[in-house]
Order: C-alpha cells, then sequence, then structure tokens
C-alpha cells in the first residue's frame, strides 16, 4: 500500500462490513503481448483471491506504474503515475519502456457497485510520491514530475472528494521522491525518500534520511533530521 508481479504501491484496506484487500499489478499477456494493469482482491474470511477490475482510462496495451492508491468510504482511488508501453520483450521487466509519461489523472473505484468515475486531476503530474488519508481527504506530497535524471519535487496537494477539488499547500523544505506517509499525532509524517535520478552509483545515491511533518492547521511543514546517522 509484495506481489506476483512489481507493485506500485502499497495494499489497501477497504471499508466494507467484511474487510478486503486490494492489490493492484501489472502484467504482459504472453501470447499477445497486451500489457494491462489490474487490481486483485484478497478476502481473509475466505483466504482467497479474485480479480476485481482493471484500471481504466490509459489507452490500449499501456501500463500505469509507481501510482498510489487511497482508500475512502466505499472508493479506492488511483492516483497520478507514470504511463508508458513495454517494448515487445516476453517479459513486462525487460526491455525499454516506448514514449512513458507522467500523469495526474486520478480515478476512483467503487467497490460496492464494480465501477469506475474519473475524478479531478491534480495540479502537478508526479509519480514516486507520498500519498495518505487524514480527516477524509488525500494528501500527496514530493514525487517526481518529470522523467529522465530528474530530481523529486516539494510540493503538496490535498484532495476533497466532497468537492471533488485539489488544492495545493506550503512546499516542503526538502525536494524527494519514493518517499512514504503516515499519521502520527494528528500530523502528516513524509519520510525517507531520494532525492535525485536512479543512475547514481552507490546502494543510498543521496538517500534523505530526514522527514517532514505537515501541520494541517497551520499549512505548515517542520522539517525533522537524522532519523538515522546518514543524510546529505
Amino acid at each position: 500500500m509484495s506481489s506476483l508481479s512489481r507493485m506500485s504501491c502499497g495494499w489497501k484496506v477497504s471499508s466494507t462490513d467484511d474487510y478486503q484487500i486490494y492489490a493492484p499489478f501489472c502484467t504482459k499477456n504472453a501470447t499477445t503481448g497486451d500489457t494491462s494493469t489490474f487490481i486483485d482482491c484478497y478476502t481473509p474470511s475466505t483466504n482467497s483471491w479474485h480479480r476485481a477490475t482493471s484500471i481504466p482510462g490509459h489507452g490500449e496495451n499501456l501500463a500505469l506504474k509507481d501510482f498510489s492508491m487511497a482508500s475512502l468510504g466505499h472508493y479506492i482511488y488511483v492516483i497520478g503515475g507514470r504511463l508508458c508501453r513495454k517494448s515487445s520483450e516476453p517479459n513486462i521487466g525487460s526491455g525499454p519502456e516506448i514514449n512513458p509519461s507522467v500523469v495526474a489523472c486520478v480515478h476512483r473505484y467503487n467497490v460496492r457497485t464494480n465501477s469506475w468515475e474519473t475524478c479531478a486531476p491534480m495540479a502537478h503530474p508526479r509519480f514516486n510520491f507520498a500519498c495518505t488519508v487524514f480527516n477524509n481527504k488525500i494528501y500527496v506530497a514530493g514525487g517526481q514530475s518529470t522523467l529522465g535524471r530528474a530530481k523529486g519535487i516539494s510540493s503538496t496537494e490535498v484532495y476533497d472528494p466532497a468537492l471533488d477539488q485539489w488544492r495545493s499547500l506550503a512546499n516542503m523544505s526538502r525536494m524527494r521522491y519514493k518517499c512514504v506517509s503516515v499519521i502520527w499525532q494528528g500530523k502528516i509524517h513524509v519520510v525517507g525518500g531520494f532525492v535525485d535520478g536512479g543512475e547514481i552509483p552507490g546502494p543510498f545515491h543521496m538517500t534523505r534520511s530526514s522527514a517532514e511533518v505537515y501541520d494541517v492547521q497551520r499549512d505548515k511543514w517542520d522539517f525533522m533530521a537524522r532519523m538515522w546517522d546518514l543524510d546529505v
């Protein structure tokens, strides 16, 4: 929120009476070579999986990667990501990506009616970003907005599902991507991440050992340094 193939985000729990886990997957059909991104559902009470739905709105034979998912009410929101087509290699993990793009689009899946809706897009396209739900709103922070050797970004936004609107918030003090977010003591904590492209040598390539703490009432981020000894 691991997988049979590379997952784009973590496990999410719905708010139905019989709790379920929804996990995204990306796969390529071995016969046709077509690529698709879909969501499977795990029901703990029966210890069983089933295919819930395919993620819509991205065109034929396109894969959505590095997006975020959020569970709010009886909806699962699929937010942002990288949209790409793989080359004709037999393995989804091999071969270059063709004409990749970063998207700001948002779709939500109604787990009760098994239907999709299109929501308002984010103000900034992004992928590899932090995402969390707080006070019935969805907060996104950081990530990357361009491809290649792109640095992380510091921008943050909040989505109000009652209004179907995104609103820009104060920027974090550091640019970061592949960070995670949690709610603790009534504040949003964005933790870790990287600050430069993945081609830099070394096991950490500028890993952030810091966190940013967001106060919703003040619209202000406070920087917390050195969760461990490595920082930049």
